[in-house]
């Protein structure tokens, strides 16, 4: 039989299944409803994947936006990696953003971290600084429209930065809440074995096995649980002032398993699920003050070369800090002092620097 442009394996149209031919028609009319699309909108978008117009188009009042904070340089002993945090922190966030939807900025990779400075790799910026800068990020994106911002937090002296924040963006209508590690010791402590510990310990190790078990060499994990004389910090030297770990480790790890891990991550998910819930129905602050745009902002900085309000009134003059720094070039510390305030400041030749200390029974993360 003569074969046509309207014959399929030598059969005619009227010869053909009906239900082939629904099949293929069904198929034209998909692939063109593809073509004609919009693109998908993701539930939880990432601000740094958007353009500038897409951000304005996302950044609502009604959005809850999160922040990953987690250090990007923080030691965790021989057997975690040094973004241990991060990781955690990123992990936390992409549970969190599929379950529930928010606007996801990037992460805060420096923090306040004074414990762990003795340790090669290791970085901390000082209290007033962690405080401010987290303010100033969600200030200026609170200038775009939202009012409600959530901390993914995974440490624990960082509270200390973030409690001050909180309070200090209230004055602009802004309510910004994080996640406090500590309210879960409770639930996880039935599934605990190390005698104590909150470092780079059973606790994060499992969690660590669960997330991404090809960062942690189990191989190198030790038990390092010293008494804490000085929970302020680890040290490496026997007999210095602070809790002494020659490994960074403050706990068992070896105790750790990938199964404790899931629970112990579950179980944080499930809170930060819950702490964004009542986010989202908790009442706004009163603003007490004009929150001005971030271009506005950027403006008024530019034109008379100072610093917003609220942090001019932290600064020293250039006079009194060219002072302050004579004094230190003078004093030539060549070892650690114990001052008033409770910093112990380290020489360094010419130089010094300090290093808040937290008055706590606990070594902070």
């Amino acid at each position: 039989m003569h074969s046509s442009p309207f014959t399929i394996h030598g059969l005619t149209p009227y010869f053909m299944p009906m239900r082939a031919v629904a099949f293929a028609v069904l198929l034209a009319l998909t692939a063109v409803a593809r073509q004609n699309a919009p693109p998908a909108v993701a539930k939880s978008p990432r601000i740094e994947t958007l353009t500038w117009p897409e951000a304005e188009a996302t950044l609502t009042p009604e959005t809850v936006v999160m922040i990953p904070l987690g250090a990007a340089s923080k030691e965790h002993g021989p057997h975690l990696k040094l973004r241990n945090d991060l990781a955690l922190a990123d992990y936390l966030t992409g549970r969190v953003a599929d379950s529930t939807p928010v606007v996801v900025a990037p992460a805060l990779p420096y923090h306040f971290y004074p414990a762990f400075l003795e340790y090669p790799g290791s970085t901390s910026l000082t209290l007033a600084t962690a405080r401010d800068m987290t303010a100033e990020v969600v200030r200026t994106l609170a200038g775009h429209g939202p009012r409600r911002f959530y901390i993914v937090n995974t440490g624990i002296s960082t509270v200390r930065a973030l409690e001050p924040a909180a309070a200090a963006l209230t004055a602009d209508g802004v309510l910004m809440r994080y996640t406090n590690l500590s309210r879960f010791d409770v639930a996880m402590k039935g599934m605990i074995e190390q005698q104590g510990g909150s470092h780079a310990d059973e606790v994060e190790t499992s969690m660590m096995l669960y997330i991404d078990p090809s960062s942690v060499d189990m191989r190198k994990a030790v038990r390092d649980f010293n008494p804490s004389i000085d929970g302020a910090r680890l040290t490496r030297q026997r007999g210095a002032t602070g809790t002494y770990s020659p490994s960074g480790i403050w706990g068992d790890p070896t105790r750790a398993t990938r199964d404790k891990g899931r629970f112990f991550v579950d179980t944080i998910v499930n809170g930060i699920l819950d702490d964004i819930a009542a986010l989202r129905t908790a009442p706004l602050p009163a603003r007490s003050r004009a929150l001005a745009s971030p271009t506005e902002a950027a403006r008024v900085e530019h034109a008379s070369g100072t610093s917003s309000p609220a942090r001019s009134l932290e600064r020293c003059s250039e006079g009194d800090e060219r002072t302050i720094i004579g004094i230190g070039l003078r004093m030539q510390t060549r070892g650690p002092m114990q001052i008033p305030s409770g910093s112990v400041d380290y020489g360094r030749g010419a130089a010094t620097w300090s290093i808040p200390m937290e008055p706590s029974n606990a070594v902070r993360k």
